[in-house]
């Protein structure tokens, strides 16, 4: 697989060039999050891999915010941020879309306030 280019197609895509061409609405983006040399896109409907950096993604998504190091959520599709009922220093963020249903992730307090501080 090789590394894929990246770019912003009138403020409303987000087109993906590699083996093949693929172009994302970015208000479908829910979150996106890195894992070695690949990204991971997941969608109202799908979930796309390719070869690239979050640095290279994000510099073209203006409302997510960086959960962690690599990954980072659609501000829109946050529904709420509560404390873990088995650890007081976790949080649980879940993200949610009418169509897929919730997905969910455990934060450390530290980056629930920095999440909270960015909405």
């Amino acid at each position: 697989m090789e590394i894929s280019t990246i770019m912003l197609d009138s403020d409303v895509f987000l087109t993906i060039k590699s083996t093949e061409y693929r172009q994302i609405l970015i208000r479908d983006i829910i979150s996106v999050q890195t894992s070695g040399k690949y990204v991971t896109i997941q969608t109202t409907g799908a979930k796309f891999s390719f070869i690239s950096s979050m640095k290279e993604v994000s510099k073209y998504l203006v409302n997510f915010i960086k959960v962690d190091q690599g990954f980072i959520v659609n501000r829109y599709y946050i529904r709420s941020l509560t404390r873990s009922p088995k650890d007081s220093d976790k949080y649980m963020l879940v993200m949610s879309d009418s169509a897929s249903g919730n997905y969910s992730t455990e934060v450390s307090s530290y980056l629930a306030k920095k999440v909270i501080e960015q909405l």
